[in-house]
């Protein structure tokens, strides 16, 4: 796997931060190999001020976005953070 930062632009802009039901999450890099739909993205920051760890993956419907940003070597992590998600389980690090 292969770490990804978030841009300057993106941090300033607070587009790191994502509401989940369990609280405000503040990315500060992520972890993945592939862009599909069956890649599994690893996202590390902290939870309501905790450090924890997202696994999730992208929903169908934003999927093709996605893979299109990657292919012409635009994609930005806040899109894939922003993007609807499928599944995602956090874990407390």
């Amino acid at each position: 796997m292969k770490k990804h930062l978030f841009t300057s632009g993106e941090v300033m802009y607070e587009k790191n931060l994502k509401q989940l039901n369990e609280g405000l999450f503040k990315a500060e890099y992520m972890e993945y190999s592939d862009v599909g739909p069956d890649t599994e993205y690893i996202c590390f920051g902290s939870l309501n001020d905790r450090k924890a760890q997202i696994i999730f993956s992208i929903a169908d419907e934003h999927l093709e976005n996605v893979r299109m940003k990657h292919s012409y070597n635009i994609l930005m992590q806040s899109d894939l953070l922003s993007a609807n998600w499928k599944s995602y389980r956090v874990t407390y690090t």
